[in-house]
């Protein structure tokens, strides 16, 4: 049985293929490293060598297993056309999509160049979508890449979106998907990047998705573009190619708006559960930071006092502040952050 993730713009995810290396300067803040690294220090197998790029040749034939038709994310967790995946190991990827026409796979690569050179070596049967990240204007160079494949369906990630793109093209692109970067170190998106693809897209007639404003806490800024929800995906689907997707299917992810989730078909649901659990605990405690730095920051001496001599004549480490007082037994935040850490432990213990 297939793992749901809550990828909104995705059913499930298969890696056959774990880690990567950065590229571009979308990799920066990369949330699978993040999630790879977690995941090793917890124990499980499949990311035993953490980030570094691995061969799962026993997963393979994953998608072959589900009785139910999916839209399947290739490669969550990698890129399937990284330099160190060998050309047989991703035309065994593809001979497994092409064996599996029940299901639609989602292919996102920021290896173009590499995209290009394979594709007259792969069969590119209609069920295989291909896209390429495009973070910024400076990455508009791996679309020419991506429109010069066989894929019957070509689509944009322009997530995160970094900067403003000039003039989008999107002449034989099927679907853009638009989005900004989240977690504690989330660079800002602004509307007025995010409009002009939009408009774009609306004169070429290209299915346009957008995903979510991003930021510390991604679910509070949410997904309303002018106030909308752009979610624009059934116009792809309806082309007479594509075939055996339950209309039940698309509308569930067009319909998610949780947060984005990495889920591996290798985790039960008890893992899933303790991850978000994690996740959760993880975005309250940088909250808690947030606030306590503004907090200590904001503290002021009294001017009857700054010469006396009791006082400091140094500046107090904020953070050593905020730490003990994180870790005071005495506070409810002290004992939450303890929750954080402790249940992190177990996890590790226990070989979560």
């Amino acid at each position: 049985m297939a793992q749901k993730s809550k990828i909104e713009w995705t059913e499930t995810t298969w890696n056959p293929i774990t880690g990567c290396t950065k590229i571009s300067e979308g990799c920066t803040n990369c949330y699978a490293e993040v999630m790879a690294r977690r995941l090793c220090a917890m124990g499980q197998p499949k990311y035993k060598n953490g980030f570094n790029v691995t061969l799962h040749p026993q997963c393979l034939d994953e998608p072959l297993k589900y009785k139910k038709p999916h839209l399947i994310f290739v490669c969550s967790m990698s890129d399937l056309f990284h330099k160190d995946v060998p050309d047989e190991y991703i035309q065994k990827v593809f001979e497994t999509m092409n064996k599996a026409g029940q299901h639609t796979f989602q292919i996102l690569t920021k290896r173009s160049e590499r995209l290009r050179k394979m594709s007259p070596k792969l069969n590119w049967t209609p069920n295989i979508w291909a896209g390429v990240t495009v973070e910024s204007g400076k990455q508009k160079i791996r679309i020419p890449d991506l429109t010069a494949t066989g894929a019957k369906i070509k689509w944009l990630s322009v997530e995160p979106l970094l900067t403003a793109i000039d003039d989008l093209p999107t002449d034989g692109i099927d679907w853009v998907v638009v989005g900004g970067e989240s977690g504690p170190k989330a660079r800002p998106m602004k509307e007025e990047w995010v409009l002009p693809i939009r408009d774009k897209c609306l004169e070429t007639g290209t299915a346009f998705y957008f995903k979510q404003w991003g930021g510390l806490n991604k679910k509070v800024a949410g997904n309303l573009l002018q106030g909308e929800k752009w979610e624009q995906m059934k116009a792809i689907f309806n082309d007479e190619s594509i075939t055996d997707i339950p209309e039940e299917n698309i509308d569930n992810i067009i319909n998610k708006t949780d947060s984005v989730h990495i889920s591996d078909n290798s985790f039960d649901s008890d893992t899933t559960k303790l991850l978000e659990r994690l996740n959760k605990l993880e975005v309250e405690n940088n909250n808690m930071r947030n606030k306590l730095n503004e907090m200590f920051n904001n503290i002021t001496v009294p001017e009857e006092l700054k010469n006396d001599t009791a006082i400091p004549p140094t500046e107090p480490d904020i953070e050593s502040l905020v730490n003990e007082f994180l870790n005071s037994e005495e506070s409810i935040t002290g004992r939450h952050f303890k929750e954080f850490n402790t249940e992190a432990t177990l996890m590790v213990s226990f070989g979560i």
